[in-house]
């Protein structure tokens, strides 16, 4: 493939992304990215079925305000999120709230001062979703 890093020096002024934009633009670029060393290890990270087209394609840390990884799936969106759910649930998760529209899943866990905030938002192809999860800590 190509090498080009699109826009690295460029001194243009950050602008928001609606996620249909997000979506969109991944087609074109689907860089490959880490999980973050500090990543939580009773949070799930979404692997698949053998076979599966999963990426990690964003991550971040903050050190004492939590982490966020973004994955790309080709797999069905109800089965990522049920994924989650059960895994969470697992590994002593509490689910605060619940929600699922045709093109976009959210589900919000606690656990001690900690919190997991998973978005999954599907193409208008359906071809592929994002899969957002943020921890966060609670400070009082």
């Amino acid at each position: 493939g190509l090498d080009v890093d699109p826009q690295s020096e460029s001194e243009e002024p950050v602008q928001y992304t609606s996620p249909r934009e997000l979506i969109e633009r991944e087609r074109e670029i689907t860089p490959r990215a880490e999980i973050p060393e500090d990543f939580p290890r009773d949070v799930p990270t979404y692997r698949g079925e053998p076979g599966s087209d999963v990426r990690v394609v964003a991550s971040l840390s903050q050190a004492g305000r939590g982490q966020m990884v973004t994955l790309r799936s080709s797999d069905p969106p109800e089965q990522i999120f049920a994924y989650y759910k059960d895994e969470l649930a697992e590994d002593g998760w509490v689910v605060e709230s619940e929600l699922e529209r045709p093109r976009h899943r959210m589900l919000t866990t606690s656990k001690g001062d900690r919190q997991v905030s998973l978005s999954i938002i599907t193409s208008e192809a359906g071809d592929f979703s994002q899969v957002m999860v943020r921890v966060t800590r609670a400070h009082d």
